[in-house]
């Protein structure tokens, strides 16, 4: 259930994300950006396992914006990001990471 409502919450995101920002777009609605979250999940999931705790601060920023622009080569279907785009994505998104419940993450 917890996988569930993370991908749910992660998916609102995107789709937050996408109308905030240029650059960055969800295509496919809500089907879109369910199958975009998780395969931004895997990646940040590898990342972290490479990283470890060095993927924190600035490193995590860097490490967020890459996966996001290697993301949109795994869904081109369903994720447009321009570099510009995953940048300004990256930072709404570690900010509503920030202030969304840990339960609920």
């Amino acid at each position: 259930m917890e996988f569930i409502i993370k991908t749910l919450i992660s998916a609102i995101t995107l789709i937050g994300v996408s109308v905030l920002t240029p650059g960055f777009t969800v295509k496919g609605g809500v089907v879109g950006a369910i199958i975009a979250a998780l395969v931004i999940s895997f990646l940040n999931y590898l990342a972290r396992q490479v990283m470890g705790e060095k993927g924190k601060g600035v490193t995590g920023f860097i490490v967020a914006v890459l996966v996001l622009i290697i993301a949109r080569y795994f869904v081109p279907k369903y994720l447009m990001v321009t570099i510009p785009g995953a940048i300004i994505a990256a930072l709404i998104i570690g900010l509503v990471d920030r202030f969304v419940p840990t339960t609920l993450r």
